[in-house]
C-alpha cells in the first residue's frame, strides 16, 4: 500500500469514530432536556430588595403600597450592611496583599468577612419576611405567582441561549 492510501485510511477511521461518538452522545444525553420542577423555582431571584420592588408593580396599589413601604423601612439597615462589607472586603485585600505575610491576620479578616456576608444575607431575608408579612393572603399569592412567571421566562431565555 501506498503512503498516500494509508494516510487517507486513517483520516477515514479518525473521523468515523469522531461521527460515531458525537452521534452517540447525542443519543445518550439530547441537549434539549426539559429542567425538572424545583421547589426553589418560584423563589428565584427574590433575595434583593430591588428585586423585591419590582416584583410589587402588579400588585393592587394598596398592597404594593405597603409592600413597597416594608421594604423601604429597611433599605438604610441594608446600605449600612453593605458598607461594613465593603470595609471589611478591603480589610482582607489589604491582608492578603501586606508586606509580611501574617496568615493569622488574613483568617481574621476573612471570617469577620463571611460573618458580615451572613449578617447580611439574614438582613436581607428578615425584610422579605416583613414586607411579604405586610401582604394579605391574595397579595402574597399574586406576588409568588409573578415570579413563578418570572422564573419561567428566565429559563426559557436560558436555553435560548444554549441553542
Amino acid at each position: 500500500m501506498g503512503k498516500g492510501i494509508t494516510i487517507a485510511l486513517i483520516s477515514s477511521l479518525a473521523l468515523n469514530v469522531f461521527a460515531i461518538g458525537f452521534i452517540s452522545g447525542r443519543m445518550i444525553k439530547p441537549s434539549h432536556q426539559p429542567l425538572a420542577p424545583t421547589l426553589e423555582a418560584p423563589l428565584h431571584r427574590m433575595d434583593n430588595p430591588r428585586g423585591f420592588m419590582q416584583r410589587a408593580k402588579e400588585l393592587p396599589p394598596e398592597s404594593r403600597d405597603t409592600f413597597r413601604h416594608a421594604i423601604r423601612t429597611n433599605i438604610p439597615k441594608l446600605r449600612a450592611q453593605k458598607k461594613e462589607i465593603h470595609t471589611l472586603q478591603r480589610a482582607y485585600y489589604n491582608a492578603l496583599r501586606a508586606e509580611k505575610w501574617d496568615r493569622v491576620a488574613v483568617e481574621t479578616a476573612l471570617s469577620d468577612l463571611q460573618e458580615a456576608r451572613d449578617r447580611g444575607r439574614a438582613m436581607i431575608d428578615e425584610a422579605f419576611l416583613d414586607a411579604v408579612e405586610s401582604l394579605d393572603a391574595e397579595a402574597r399569592a399574586q406576588l409568588l405567582h409573578r415570579t413563578k412567571e418570572e422564573s419561567r421566562h428566565l429559563r426559557k431565555r436560558k436555553y435560548r441561549k444554549r441553542e
